[in-house]
C-alpha cells in the first residue's frame, strides 16, 4: 500500500460524512470537526486531537478511532453537517487515508489560531466553507 496508508482501508466507501461538536466551555463560538467513512459496517472516525498519540491510530496529532464514530468532545450535540457520496467520497476517503503522509501539520497544534482540528478538515476538504463559521483554526 501507499505510505502512511493502513492496508485494511480498501474499497470504496459507502458515504463520507462531516461532523461537528461545540468545545467544552467555548461551545457557543467553537465547534470541533471531524470525518467519518463509512464502508459497510465498518466506520472510521478521523480528527486532529489536542494531544499526540491520544489512543486509536495516531500519526502525531492526526488520529482514526480515538473516540467512537458519534462521540461528542465534551459538550453534547453532535451534528451531521454534510454527506458525500459516490466519487466525492472515494476522493474525499483517499485524501483523509493518506493524511499521515500528505497534512504538512500532523506535528503541530495550537488551539488558536491553529493549526487544530479544523485546519485539518479544511485542508481535506480544500474548501473551509461547508464546515460553518464556529470551525475556528
Amino acid at each position: 500500500g501507499r505510505p502512511g496508508r493502513d492496508n485494511s482501508l480498501s474499497g470504496a466507501p459507502d458515504r463520507v460524512l462531516l461532523l461537528a461538536a461545540p468545545v467544552p466551555f467555548v461551545g457557543l463560538i467553537a465547534n470541533h470537526c471531524w470525518f467519518l467513512i463509512v464502508r459497510g459496517d465498518t466506520q472510521d472516525r478521523w480528527e486532529v486531537w489536542q494531544k499526540r498519540s491520544a489512543g486509536g491510530s495516531a500519526w502525531g496529532y492526526l488520529h482514526r478511532n480515538l473516540l467512537p464514530p458519534f462521540a461528542d468532545v465534551g459538550a453534547g450535540r453532535v451534528r451531521q453537517l454534510a454527506t458525500f457520496c459516490g466519487d466525492e467520497a472515494a476522493d474525499l476517503a483517499e485524501r483523509i487515508e493518506t493524511s499521515p503522509s500528505r497534512y504538512p501539520k500532523c506535528d503541530r497544534y495550537f488551539l488558536w489560531p491553529g493549526p487544530n482540528s479544523n485546519t485539518w478538515v479544511a485542508w481535506v476538504l480544500e474548501d473551509a466553507a461547508v464546515m460553518g463559521s464556529k470551525a475556528l483554526g
